[in-house]
């Protein structure tokens, strides 16, 4: 009989994308002081958000022309003039977020929690200042970091030397031989004959 200090606990079996402890989910040291350093520098963005967060102008062409600063687009004339206050405020708002939750998995050390914070980043700052460049720095980041723990799970280590890549390459190989092989392998099962019928046939006279 089991006693009231006795607990049985069960291991839980599902497995969380941010939590596993798995080592192609854990960032590195270098990884971690890049992060640290991408994600003050998302701080930084919230000023510029809150400052120069910009929204499309369009105005009709008049005869084809558009005036100085326009661009002319599809018979209309387009330029980015400062967004109101509202959106400046919103812009800065989802920006200063992202940066708090960047901030908190770089210091959990969860690697895909960095790189959907930098992805979100950048295209937040693609919509905040209609410029591809202004987050670019966020891309490259998630990018890199993606790439690392894709290279974990192939290989085993973030960086693979080019020996382990060619190793990886012919266990693979290999594996694909040996299954080809085992599905074309001739059976040793002899033919099936027919059942012999047992309707009646009358003798021919």
């Amino acid at each position: 009989m089991d006693t009231p200090s006795e607990k049985t606990t069960t291991p839980t079996t599902g497995r969380s994308f941010f939590r596993s402890s798995s080592p192609a989910l854990q960032l590195e040291p270098l990884e971690r002081k890049l992060g640290w350093f991408v994600s003050g520098l998302m701080l930084v963005m919230t000023v510029a958000a809150a400052l120069w967060t910009t929204s499309l102008k369009r105005v009709a062409a008049v005869h084809g022309h558009c005036a100085p600063g326009y661009t002319y687009i599809s018979k209309v004339c387009e330029k980015y003039v400062r967004a109101d206050q509202s959106t400046r405020i919103i812009s800065a708002t989802s920006v200063a977020v992202i940066a708090l939750v960047s901030l908190y998995f770089v210091y959990k050390k969860r690697r895909s929690g960095v790189i959907f914070a930098s992805l979100f980043m950048f295209l937040i700052m693609n919509w905040a200042t209609g410029s591809v460049y202004a987050g670019l720095v966020f891309l490259f980041f998630s990018g890199w970091l993606f790439l690392r723990r894709s290279n974990y799970r192939r290989y085993g280590t973030t960086s693979p030397t080019p020996e382990q890549r060619r190793a990886a390459r012919a266990k693979v190989s290999g594996g694909r031989a040996r299954s080809g092989a085992t599905t074309n392998s001739p059976t040793s099962a002899a033919p099936r004959t027919p059942a012999p019928s047992k309707r009646y046939t009358p003798p021919k006279k």
